[in-house]
């Protein structure tokens, strides 16, 4: 795996830095990693694809069309706490 090396880290960054993968129980690179998987998400997802896993899941599963009414429902058990 390609590794990166970080030089001039500010002692107070590098400090709150231990800190917080400390709290989190993980080791510096693996708080430095973490952090910098939510700062910089993937590029979002071309929606033709989305639609198209969404369909191959669909077939597999065998799954009826979602109605406006099966929607309703969806939002309806949410709201009540169902999973």
């Amino acid at each position: 795996m390609p590794s990166l090396t970080l030089k001039d880290i500010p002692d107070e960054l590098l400090q709150r830095l231990r800190d917080s993968a400390h709290r989190n129980r993980r080791s510096l690179n693996g708080e430095v990693l973490a952090r910098l998987d939510v700062a910089v998400p993937p590029p979002p997802e071309d929606p033709e694809v989305t639609l198209a896993r969404l369909a191959a899941f669909r077939k597999k599963w065998k799954l009826k069309p979602l109605t406006r009414a099966g929607m309703r429902q969806i939002q309806a058990d949410k709201v009540r706490g169902r999973p």
